[in-house]
């Protein structure tokens, strides 16, 4: 939409190449099996886009469910729905909107983790296009106080790190010097497996995987025995 259209043709492409180049050297060998359990089609990417060009039933029924519209609608409160009135941003919140909503794994559409990433700032940038777009009517002087209310309303109630809802104990387990002296005690060059809240204190490291997901036995295994997750249940925890 502005004036230098040859610069945006060149990083639109450059963005293209860069995109295919990280996703075939970065995106892990178990991403047939990640696909499979978050949007329930086996295949490739292609393959599961075809299938919802083919079958859009099967979209709009994954889509048209009570927690998308919870999701939907916790995701474009804190911006007092805005955005809606500059239609053209959504060229830009489709692909990170059709990610999450196409997905039955739920932490994608809870509106608590990164997952929203993609999302987050083109609906600031849409929002700015909406108020770009009422101009000077009468109603454009309240909207500024507004959706800093809004913003300010959405993170005290709906936000994990907001006043009502903080796991303050979460950040006083006593555990948390325990793990930290583990970590120190594992040797550099070792292959480690570890719990997912452990994991991220250990990716400088060659052979780092999350517990339960190491190609193959690792020199050391780290876990947090209230963290099942990837595990579905104890048991399964348990076995491994």
């Amino acid at each position: 939409a502005g004036k230098n259209k040859k610069f945006a043709a060149v990083l639109t492409i450059v963005g293209i190449i860069a995109f295919a180049g990280i996703s075939r050297l970065l995106v892990p060998s178990r991403l047939g099996e990640i696909l499979s359990s978050r949007y329930g089609i086996s295949g490739t990417p292609w393959d599961i886009a075809r299938t919802f060009l083919e079958n859009p039933t099967i979209a709009l029924a994954t889509i048209l469910t009570k927690a998308k519209a919870v999701y939907l609608a916790r995701l474009f409160l804190p911006v007092g729905f805005l955005v809606f009135l500059a239609p053209a941003s959504f060229i830009l919140l489709a692909p990170g909107l059709l990610q999450n909503l196409l997905a039955r794994y739920g932490p994608q559409f809870s509106n608590l983790y990164h997952y929203d990433a993609l999302i987050i700032p083109f609906l600031f940038i849409g929002t700015v296009a909406a108020v770009r777009r009422i101009g000077n009517r009468p109603a454009a002087r309240f909207l500024p106080p507004a959706i800093l209310a809004l913003a300010v309303i959405s993170y005290v109630v709906l936000s994990p790190a907001g006043p009502l809802r903080l796991d303050r104990a979460a950040y006083a387990d006593e555990r948390i010097p325990a793990f930290r002296r583990l970590i120190t005690l594992v040797p550099p060059t070792v292959s480690v497996a570890a719990s997912t809240n452990l994991a991220p204190h250990l990716t400088h490291r060659d052979d780092t995987y999350v517990i339960g997901t190491e190609p193959r036995p690792a020199d050391v295994v780290l876990f947090d025995g209230r963290e099942l997750f990837p595990f579905e249940n104890e048991s399964e925890f348990q076995t491994y």
